[in-house]
């Protein structure tokens, strides 16, 4: 989940272009040009590195990427994933919130050996339950303001989440809903990215997710 690119000053002496992040699709082609060790299987921090490496690599100069990798094992619910700038992932269950899912906040993606000297990027773990929601989300939406500078806010984009879950809602209109509320804040005009995912687990059995037998 790539959402913001932009340069470092501290990173090569160099600013943000414009004062404004850019997109991050430009930086998601380098990655994908390199020769990449991703496989399917647990996601590790050697991943992280990957692609930290990809983006400082294949960016310009002080290039940078906001991120965050995860992981979900259908079968056994535990999600794994790796933070690079992104607020923290929401976990709901039964419709209301549980907890946000913190774990250290690694740099931006293509920033961390230029600043640090280190790429120690922590994998987080968590073992969902039937049902549960977990909510991906970028700065941009709870930053997003309104006309008169009223900020769309985490409280705000919570209550949402949890009352049109309560109401019975799908995930699916969840999101709908709460992508034309944020619209609706900014008078439908985006100023920086804004990305919503919200994911469920429902337990899959192993043999169902197997190709059909010739």
């Amino acid at each position: 989940m790539a959402a913001a690119a932009g340069r470092h000053p501290a990173a090569r002496g160099a600013g943000r272009d414009g004062g404004r992040p850019r997109s991050a699709r430009r930086r998601g082609r380098c990655a994908a040009s390199a020769t990449s060790p991703l496989r399917v299987g647990r996601l590790r921090a050697t991943t992280a590195r990957f692609v930290d490496d990809a983006v400082a690599q294949g960016a310009r100069e002080g290039g940078f990427s906001t991120g965050l990798l995860a992981e979900l094992d259908t079968t056994t619910g535990e999600l794994r994933w790796v933070n690079a700038g992104h607020p923290d992932p929401l976990l709901l269950r039964e419709g209301r919130l549980v907890r946000m899912l913190e774990t250290p906040h690694a740099l931006p993606f293509g920033l961390n050996e230029a600043i640090t000297g280190s790429q120690d990027f922590v994998v987080g773990s968590e073992m969902l339950q039937p049902d549960d929601l977990v909510l991906l989300h970028t700065d941009g939406v709870v930053e997003a303001r309104s006309a008169d500078g009223e900020y769309f806010g985490a409280e705000r984009l919570v209550d949402l989440v949890t009352r049109n879950l309560a109401a019975g809602l799908p995930a699916p209109e969840t999101v709908r809903r709460l992508v034309r509320s944020l619209l609706e804040h900014q008078d439908a005009r985006l100023e920086d990215d804004a990305t919503l995912a919200l994911l469920q687990w429902r337990p899959t059995a192993p043999e169902r997710l197997a190709p059909p037998t010739p």
